[in-house]
């Protein structure tokens, strides 16, 4: 719904009450939960955006002044009533112009929680600049980036987290053609409104040069006098240098000694550098919006010579291939580097054994792992004296930091192929390609990404369903991308099929395919089944991309988006697997008799797992000494999933496979039981990267839940479907 509403071009400030109906704003705004400024420059998309957002028609022109009345438009999203006031296009808030005054009324005035900035890709530094008025009054602030849909294939790239630091706001990017990143900001909205009433930040401060001993004379004069509390005394210095008649006018009314200082200062100004103070304020902001532009984006030749890549993606089958293929490829070789899989699976099972150990020790996560692994038994033996705060420090802080720097380099390395991918115009291409097939599963061709990389790592995969077009694809990936097998269940499907089908190749290979295949089809019926139950959606995503030309990817882009990424995941994900690394060392460590000096059977872990005991005695009819060697074995596979295996080693005091054997697992429990462990729930990082994508602890929980409870569905039904074949 939109309202109409005029009002006087004159401000407060000057004393004018000559204004139509500006009570009525006020008053209608009061019913409002949250109430959002828009503020841009002419021909930034503010409209565009305003009618998107609202479902109402604005007027949309490409010339300044369009917008000449003020607009109020409201929505609901998640239980909060948002109004958007629709504010005239101005360049600047010099309040020289009319368009201008109304600006600098609305702000005056403080009806507004959010000011809402638009700036555009296409021309950053000069459309910051108004952003950066804004910012210079208050830091409630969020810049929304628009036109996003088009700004790659003009060759745009911009570092989103290098202006986010420089300015200290939210930064966002949105199309209000496609509705892209309009969720992303209604979240950012309500997110900055939370968090301004928690703590409130200071405005920006630009660093002026030779006005600053200028401004401080001033601002020291006013600092401690009664002021708008709308405006900083800096502010009001700075506008009153500037020549500001509105300011200038408040200051006589108000401090008619401060208004002698300013003229002197000023005509000292002119005389010294030969400009006049708004010339040289203008410059520095100009300055500060190019420097920021400089750094923060980069512009790429584009050629649009149609291809034959472009023919190639375009056709229905081979362009599904090829993007399969290429995607295979690419995250293959990242798997390769970081891990040595899957090189080193194929090796051994070729017969090189040694040179598929001698790949994997010296992949970058081996050597890693080999770093943490001489870090804690250089701990241990410093601590010997003491075993408990040798194993605590070795076992628990060590190997919980080396869980999280051992997924660095992967999913660096994942996300900055990823970026390569999508910044020289192949990945667009793909998800095109790709597009028909999974929307049939309530997917787009964007879900591509999340489902091959989790054949490597589920960690990046999770991180990867960023990508998705709205928030139920993206709720969807990281609900069931768990059900696709990573390479650490690998190694426990290996260690298995090799048990229990010793001697016979063909059913362990197929025992393989099959786990995978199964994972798959979960991965893409369960996605669709989520989004139509959970979000009531018959529809698939709809995709709807600007393809931009082939060219050569920029390196400096993919170092941003692949470290940002990676350091999001090291912030956010890794103090928390850190903290579940140290809880399941306690849980391992000890029991009710204290301390276990190694002992894991009389740990808290081997009580959970007796406490388990009953779901493997019962549904899989195995002894209870090995069912409760089973329940120990899950829990140690939420740290990681090779502790599956490990843990069971541990307990035997054996090799993994001479573990697995010294179970006693027929073929009818064996299997059940091993694909309760490939899809019950996933490792603590992955668990962490979910909650951190999410934002809920009870979602995350009840993804839990729902995980174990599939897992132990199909475990059952397989064990019910062999026992009657066999």
């Amino acid at each position: 719904m939109v309202s109409i509403i005029m009002i006087c071009s004159h401000c407060l400030i000057c004393g004018n009450k000559n204004y139509i109906d500006l009570k009525n704003l006020e008053k209608e705004l009061k019913k409002c939960d949250i109430v959002v400024s828009i503020l841009a420059q002419p021909n930034v998309g503010k409209s565009t955006l305003f009618t998107r957002i609202t479902g109402e028609i604005s007027h949309i022109a490409n010339f300044p002044g369009t917008t000449v009345n003020i607009r109020v438009g409201k929505t609901t999203y998640k239980g909060k009533e948002i109004c958007f006031i629709d504010l005239p296009g101005i360049y600047g808030l010099s309040a020289t112009t009319i368009d201008e005054l109304i600006a600098r009324d609305i702000i005056a005035r403080d009806v507004s929680d959010i000011y809402l900035v638009l700036v555009d890709p296409l021309n950053l530094e000069k459309t910051l600049y108004l952003a950066l008025q804004v910012l210079e009054i208050t830091s409630r602030v969020i810049i929304a980036i628009t036109k996003w849909d088009i700004a790659h294939s003009k060759g745009v790239h911009i570092h989103l987290d290098g202006i986010r630091r420089v300015l200290g706001v939210p930064i966002v990017t949105i199309s209000g053609v496609t509705g892209e990143g309009i969720n992303n900001l209604l979240n950012s909205i309500i997110a900055a409104v939370d968090s301004h009433a928690a703590h409130q930040s200071k405005p920006i401060e630009v660093e002026y040069g030779e006005l600053e001993p200028y401004i401080e004379r001033i601002e020291s004069k006013i600092m401690n006098r009664q002021i708008d509390k709308n405006y900083t005394a800096r502010w009001i210095a700075i506008r009153a240098l500037e020549d500001d008649p509105l300011v200038l006018e408040y200051i006589v009314k108000n401090f008619s000694d401060v208004y002698r200082d300013v003229e002197e200062a000023k005509k000292e100004i002119k005389a010294i550098f030969g400009k006049e103070a708004s010339e040289i304020a203008i410059e520095k902001r100009y300055r500060f919006c190019e420097e920021i532009a400089k750094t923060t984006s980069v512009k790429i030749d584009i050629y649009t010579k149609p291809s034959l890549i472009d023919r190639l993606f375009q056709h229905p089958v081979i362009g599904s291939i090829t993007s399969m293929l290429l995607l295979f490829s690419v995250f293959i070789t990242a798997f390769a580097i970081n891990t040595g899989f899957p090189l080193n699976i194929i090796l051994s099972l070729l017969g090189y054994s040694n040179l598929a150990e001698l790949l994997q020790e010296y992949s970058i996560t081996g050597m890693v792992s080999k770093l943490f692994e001489i870090a804690s038994n250089t701990v241990k033996e410093i601590l010997a004296y003491n075993t408990f705060i040798a194993s605590f420090v070795a076992e628990g802080i060590i190997a919980g930091v080396g869980t999280v720097m051992s997924f660095l380099p992967l999913i660096f390395l994942v996300i900055f192929l990823q970026s390569a991918l999508e910044d020289s115009g192949l990945g667009p291409r793909m998800a095109s390609a790709l597009h028909s097939l999974f929307t049939k599963f309530g997917l787009s061709g964007r879900a591509i990404y999340p489902l091959l990389i989790a054949i490597g790592c589920n960690v990046p995969a999770v991180l990867s369903s960023r990508s998705a077009i709205d928030e139920a694809e993206r709720f969807e990936i990281a609900l069931n991308i768990s059900f696709i097998p990573c390479q650490a269940r690998l190694i426990v499907l290996l260690a298995f099929t090799y048990v229990l089908f010793r001697g016979n190749p063909l059913l362990q290979a197929s025992t393989i395919i099959i786990v995978y295949i199964t994972g798959i089809i979960l991965y893409l019926f369960m996605s669709k089944l989520s989004r139509v139950i959970l979000f009531k959606k018959k529809e698939s995503p709809e995709l709807l991309l600007e393809i931009p030309p082939i060219h050569k990817p920029s390196i400096k882009v993919m170092m941003w988006n692949s470290w940002d990424l990676t350091k999001h995941f090291l912030y956010k994900a890794g103090v928390i697997i850190l903290i579940l690394s140290v809880a399941m060392w306690i849980l391992l460590s000890y029991g009710p008799q204290g301390y276990t000096h190694g002992d894991i059977s009389a740990s808290y872990g081997a009580s959970i797992g007796k406490l388990i005991a009953p779901l493997f005695s019962t549904l899989y009819r195995v002894d209870m000494e090995t069912a409760w060697k089973l329940g120990l074995s899950l829990v140690a596979g939420f740290i990681a999933k090779e502790g599956l295996i490990s843990s069971l080693a541990v307990m035997s005091g054996v090799e993994e496979k001479e573990a697995i054997e010294m179970l006693g697992l027929t073929s009818i429990q064996g299997i059940p039981i091993l694909l309760l462990f490939m899809f019950y729930i996933p490792c603590i990082a992955t668990v962490t990267a979910i909650y951190n994508e999410i934002k809920s602890l009870k979602y995350t929980l009840l993804i839990i839940v729902y995980l174990f409870t599939m897992a132990l569905l199909i475990s059952l039904a397989s064990y019910i479907i062999i026992d009657m074949l066999i």
